[in-house]
Formats: structure tokens, sequence, C-alpha cells
């Protein structure tokens, strides 16, 4: 299975001095965010959904919990 097909949410991450990572795929449940780990994302930082409504949604990282790859499954 393709790791990437389960990443349906468009996010960006907002650091504390104001720089912005491009636009990422991610999947945002209950309690986790997972995404591709193609942007340092660190304890402050925020994560920014952009909904297809054209809403948007923010939430505060607290713990990045990296995961390095393992098997097919790329680094997250």
């Amino acid at each position: 299975m393709n790791f990437s097909r389960l990443l349906n949410d468009t996010v960006s991450i907002l650091k504390p001095d104001g720089a912005t990572s491009p636009t990422l795929k991610a999947a945002i449940s209950k309690n986790q965010i997972t995404l591709e780990n193609v942007f340092l994302i660190e304890p402050g930082d925020l994560v920014v959904r952009t909904m297809s409504n054209g809403g948007t949604e923010t939430f505060r990282v607290i713990d990045p919990g990296f995961k390095e790859k393992f098997h097919a499954i790329p680094a997250h």
C-alpha cells in the first residue's frame, strides 16, 4: 500500500518566527496529525489545515513524535 494515499488533508506549518512551510499532505485524526517529514516540525509550531469548504483549522504541536523510515513506510 502506498503511504501517500492515506494523506488526504492539506496543511502548512507556521513557525513561531513567522516562517511557513510549503503546502504538505497530511492525515488528521482526533489526536494525531501524520505527514511525510519533509519539513522540520518542533513543539510550538502551528499546523494550519486548509479545508475544501475554504475554512481553516489550526493545531499547536505539542510533541512532534518523529518516526524514522521503516521498510516501505517513509519517515513521518
